[in-house]
């Protein structure tokens, strides 16, 4: 059992309001983010089946689905493994030339889909003198 405690997740509306450039901007900072904490706690890379528990500490409470939508762009794509994909442009003035395509990722969850992922998002009021945060609490799964 790890957890991991972050700076405070972004909406839904946030992100999706974003310019790509913006978006792709934030999910490296997160990627770092997560990247050094990984680090710091010596979390090993996924074999199994693992349980996520989200927990947001704020001020205020956002609606469920801004809530899970944020979490989703910032924290669950970044635990994913890194992809990387390549082709070859078909058409247009780059015809034949190759192209590469590169997924930040940490490896910390085998994949987002039940198979391999259970997550519990929560969201609690932050007690007064500390700082608004995003803890994610990563479990194996004892049901295997």
């Amino acid at each position: 059992m790890w957890l991991m405690a972050l700076p405070l997740s972004p909406s839904l509306n946030l992100t999706m309001r974003l310019h790509h450039f913006e978006l792709s901007k934030l999910k490296k900072a997160w990627w770092w983010q997560i990247q050094s904490e990984a680090n710091r706690l010596r979390i090993p890379r996924a074999k199994w089946k693992r349980n996520l528990t989200v927990t947001r500490f704020s001020k205020g409470t956002l609606d469920y689905d801004d809530f899970v939508g944020g979490c989703k762009n910032v924290i669950i794509d970044l635990l994913r493994p890194p992809k990387i994909q390549t082709g070859v442009y078909r058409n247009g003035s780059r015809k034949g030339q190759p192209w590469r395509k590169e997924w930040l990722g940490t490896g910390l969850i085998m994949d987002d889909s039940p198979t391999w992922l259970t997550v519990t998002y929560l969201q609690a009021p932050c007690p007064k003198g500390q700082e608004p945060r995003t803890e994610v609490l990563i479990e194996e799964d004892p049901s295997i």
